[in-house]
């Protein structure tokens, strides 16, 4: 569920996503993580 809400937030384009995507891609569960990651990507961003 929190995999498919990184990905969501990612593809919004709202910059203040950017926040949560960044917190996300610490979480302790990898999924979460690489999806946080590939929603920050969707920013031109990398972490």
């Amino acid at each position: 569920m929190r995999e498919k809400a990184a990905i969501a937030l990612g593809a919004s384009g709202d910059p203040r996503a950017v926040a949560a995507l960044q917190k996300a891609a610490s979480d302790p569960d990898s999924q979460v993580r690489e999806k946080a990651v590939q929603g920050l990507l969707l920013f031109g961003l990398r972490k």
